[in-house]
């Protein structure tokens, strides 16, 4: 990733899951909480399908996410089933985009 860093170890996930702000839009649930740098975290569950879609809604949610705007750090959490892989990426986009702001607005600082 080129504009943020991802989120890495276990308990930084449960802590933004835990306690952040919470919103979700269809196959996306985004998770937020204030940080000192932006990094993304990606929970995709997707037991039946393979490896092959695994990955395409992993690559499909981080470039959705580099085209949302985000006006202060967090660390974001996206969790998302396998219709992500089958979405039209602007109706992606979209969600994912709308999700964050709405997120955004309830992080507390």
């Amino acid at each position: 990733m080129s504009r943020t860093q991802s989120l890495r170890h276990r308990r930084d996930f449960d802590r933004v899951v835990a306690r952040g702000a919470r919103a979700a839009a269809g196959p996306v649930q985004v998770f937020a909480a204030a940080s000192e740098v932006t990094r993304l975290g990606l929970a995709v569950g997707v037991r039946d399908a393979g490896a092959v879609v695994r990955n395409r809604v992993r690559r499909r949610l981080r470039a959705a996410f580099e085209r949302c705007s985000i006006a202060r750090p967090m660390d974001v959490v996206v969790r998302a089933d396998d219709r992500v892989a089958r979405m039209d990426f602007q109706e992606l986009v979209s969600l994912l985009c709308g999700s964050l702001e709405r997120a955004e607005r309830q992080v507390v600082r």
